[in-house]
């Protein structure tokens, strides 16, 4: 079982293979885990898809919608710690 603050770091360091100037801009927390999206400066946003993180083991994963609709639909915002985004 990871954190929160885990997931956090982990989002955010995918991302930053992508490029160096992306940051998170979106995080969406259920009882599996958690949703989160990156974005560069201007707020363009890393591709379509965001990535999903599970609160059990950690596994970091492509989150595509709408196969994933109901995942999102049960999803609620949560605050993203200011280290890790603009």
């Amino acid at each position: 079982m990871i954190t929160y603050e885990a997931a956090c770091q982990k989002a955010y360091e995918y991302y930053k293979e992508i490029s160096e100037n992306y940051r998170l801009v979106s995080a969406l927390e259920n009882e599996f885990g958690w949703i989160f999206k990156g974005a560069d400066s201007s707020n363009v946003e890393c591709g379509g898809a965001g990535i999903k993180i599970s609160r059990d083991d950690g596994k970091l994963e492509k989150f595509i919608l709408p196969k994933e609709l109901r995942l999102l639909q049960i999803s609620k915002p949560v605050s993203i710690p200011l280290e890790f985004r603009w």
